[in-house]
């Protein structure tokens, strides 16, 4: 079984990566900070495993995580605790999942609508936003990856990762040091000047459609050949409701008003 290697501990993944010439492996990673998945996420869940039925799967909890970055990357520990948002540990490890193991990661929160027959690429990547179909700018998602271990991209971000590691004030800042600001950024850079042919950037319809919000929309994407799945977007990480959000939010808001031109004020002329 693949996964008894990483259950073990230690594994000099470097040393075997060397050796591999596989494809994407058949093993799914989802996170989650314990066994017990809420109930509000369990048919996606579901549909991930029932649309994958012949590969492997992982839920790695907080402290699988823990353990699992502490024994194989021993050089990012320091930095991977130090974090100010757990969140960013999350989008950390599922760099070092690809990196390391390979396969395939999904959110908790993306339900698959069908089965998708992945190319014999080393690394698949969604565009979460993209120009041609009326966003504001390009990026990809981390929300669904799939990846072979040790592909030049993760090694990259790994390197990235430890001479940059992330520094945030505020949960806002998470978007851009992280998440897919960070990914977009350095995987657009990046496949500009190397042009790595086993490289697969899927349309945004294929993993990425719009949010649904109509009873009908879901339907409609039944009917499409185009959309495998979708991303729920729950945003358990992001604290809305948390004191620090609020005063950050207020903060800004203020900021932005003092700075704000003010509109001249009309002289009414009067008439006699």
């Amino acid at each position: 079984m693949v996964l008894q290697l990483f259950d073990v501990g230690l594994w000099d993944y470097k040393k075997e990566l060397a050796n591999i010439t596989m494809a994407i492996p058949k093993i799914v990673h989802q996170t989650w900070k314990d066994e017990n998945i809420p109930k509000k996420f369990r048919y996606a869940v579901e549909t991930v495993k029932r649309y994958h039925p012949d590969w492997e799967y992982r839920l790695w909890t907080d402290k699988d995580i823990d353990l699992y970055v502490r024994a194989n990357h021993a050089e990012f520990y320091p930095i991977f605790i130090s974090f100010s948002r757990h969140i960013m540990r999350v989008d950390t490890f599922r760099y070092l999942l690809m990196l390391d193991i390979g396969g395939l990661y999904v959110d908790l929160d993306y339900e698959f609508l069908r089965p998708y027959a992945y190319p014999d690429v080393g690394l698949l990547l969604s565009r979460e936003r993209d120009v041609s179909y009326g966003d504001g700018f390009n990026s990809v998602s981390n929300y669904i990856i799939a990846s072979r271990p040790g592909h030049p991209f993760w090694q990259h971000i790994y390197q990235e990762m430890l001479a940059n590691p992330a520094v945030t004030d505020t949960y806002l800042d998470v978007l851009a040091s992280t998440v897919p600001g960070f990914l977009s950024k350095h995987f657009f850079e990046l496949q500009e000047r190397e042009r790595w042919p086993d490289v697969m950037l899927t349309p945004r319809p294929t993993f990425s459609p719009h949010r649904l919000h109509g009873k009908n929309e879901k339907k409609i994407l039944l009917n499409s050949s185009l959309t495998y799945g979708f991303h729920i977007g729950a945003g358990t990480w992001k604290q809305r409701l948390s004191f620090e959000y609020l005063k950050t939010k207020a903060r800004r808001t203020l900021t932005k008003k003092a700075t704000k031109p003010q509109r001249k004020a009309r002289t009414i002329k009067s008439v006699c």
